[in-house]
């Protein structure tokens, strides 16, 4: 806990060691940290309440670690611009908590063991430009309020338990580039209003429920590098077509 006594300090980078332990409760003395970045190692145990007093960290990296339990509310009162927890091993949900950070562009879960929904009001980080949340285990729907992310340029939620239909609602994200949904239980068919994502050139729904075809307004824009959907789908313009 000597590490609180640091209390000017406003960049710890401790990348890319095999660091062991957990964080100790006194980081939350360090009340002028900006950048925190402990990513890439063997570090253990939850992340303690006190990580809530950070509340001036712009950049905010523990990925690639060990650590354990749920993700602390105290979370939602940091006010980053970029946060990766992924490649860990946290459980539970995302608490809804992390829709308070509106300054984040970057928003990276990947590769947990996190349960639950995605949270109803993602929609609230209207500053996100990158969401990765792919290879676990979130369920539910996918939240209509997505497609207030006007600047997103990448989602990825692939590989989840995700059910329900596509939201005809995330055709509001006009600068969305790849979307990736495959490995999912959703159902339905593919939105036609999805066609005016005009930026839109990695889209991937293999190995879904969905069925239908392709709507013509998707395949017009002609700019895909991937369009990849299961056998279900009839789709003429697709890169590739793969069955369950």
């Amino acid at each position: 806990n000597s590490i609180g006594q640091l209390t000017q300090l406003q960049r710890l980078s401790l990348v890319d060691n095999q660091l062991t332990g957990t964080i100790p409760v006194g980081i939350g003395l360090l009340e002028n940290m900006v950048d925190f970045d402990i990513s890439n190692n063997l570090l253990t145990g939850s992340l303690p309440t006190t990580i809530g007093t950070l509340g001036f960290v712009q950049r905010f990296y523990i990925e690639g670690n060990q650590f354990t339990g749920t993700i602390p509310t105290e979370v939602g009162n940091l006010n980053p611009i970029v946060m990766s927890i992924a490649a860990n091993q946290f459980t539970g949900t995302i608490p809804s908590v992390i829709t308070n950070l509106v300054r984040l562009q970057y928003l990276d879960v990947k590769d947990n063991a996190l349960t639950g929904p995605i949270p109803e009001n993602i929609g609230n980080l209207s500053a996100l430009q990158h969401l990765t949340m792919q290879r676990q285990a979130l369920s539910g729907s996918i939240p209509t309020s997505m497609g207030q992310l006007v600047d997103v340029l990448v989602v990825r939620l692939h590989e989840n338990n995700l059910n329900g239909p596509i939201p005809s609602e995330l055709s509001g994200m006009g600068s969305l580039q790849i979307l990736n949904l495959r490995n999912n239980g959703l159902t339905g068919t593919i939105p036609t209003e999805l066609g005016l994502l005009q930026s839109l050139i990695n889209f991937q729904t293999s190995n879904t429920l969905i069925t239908g075809a392709m709507p013509d307004e998707i395949c017009a824009s002609g700019a895909f590098n991937v369009l990849i959907v299961n056998c279900e789908v009839t789709c003429e313009c697709c890169t590739s077509n793969l069955c369950n």
